[in-house]
């Protein structure tokens, strides 16, 4: 695409630069924010409501790129705004959007937190079971740990394992992975039940 049919393609889509959902074209064709305030504000929210999503299903849920993704996801883990001041190319636009939309900024960053934090309790909870002789020496036990580890291990690498799935597969591995989690669903409710007497006893 010449750079001049891009730069008429921008004149109409964009004619306002000032506008938060202004974007351009760039070489490849391809629609970006002029400002990515609202669409960083968007991934924030997609990450708070799923923090397991990959990164790419994100940036085409919220319209910026996978590497602004990256840095919003990376901001929500300390705790920081996702839309950093120096990136403020219309500071009266992103005000008007950060007003709107502080509440769920409070809500995404809170989130993006209680979920890591959630994720270091259970790498505890897991070195402490394998430091458990009960589990690691017997053949049950060990074989409890190597399923808990490779769930748990698909959890710490969801994003690189859901890009890398060629498209004609990911219907029956969602369907396999559906199926898989109420297993372990129906596991954790049977041990629950065996644990309330456990409690009552020694209640």
């Amino acid at each position: 695409m010449s750079a001049k049919k891009i730069s008429a393609i921008r004149s109409k889509v964009s004619p306002d630069s000032g506008n938060a959902e202004a974007v351009r074209i760039g070489k490849d064709g391809r629609a970006r924010p002029l400002d990515s305030s609202a669409g960083r504000l968007r991934a924030a929210e997609l990450i708070a409501e799923r923090p397991d999503a990959s990164l790419s299903e994100v940036a085409r849920s919220s319209g910026i790129a996978v590497g602004t993704v990256r840095d919003v996801r990376d901001r929500l883990r300390r705790g920081e705004d996702p839309i950093p001041k120096a990136y403020n190319k219309n500071p009266d636009a992103t005000a008007e959007v950060q007003t709107a939309g502080d509440w769920r900024i409070t809500g995404a960053v809170t989130a993006a937190a209680e979920a890591q934090q959630a994720k270091l309790v259970a790498i505890s909870a897991l070195q402490a079971l394998e430091r458990d002789p009960s589990l690691r020496l017997s053949i049950t036990g060990r074989r409890i740990l190597r399923l808990i580890g490779a769930t748990h291990s698909l959890s710490a690498h969801l994003n690189g394992l859901v890009d890398f799935l060629p498209a004609h597969c990911t219907t029956a591995v969602a369907d396999l992975a559906r199926n898989c989690a109420e297993t372990w669903e129906l596991f954790a409710g049977e041990l629950e039940k065996r644990c309330d007497p456990q409690i009552e006893a020694n209640g």
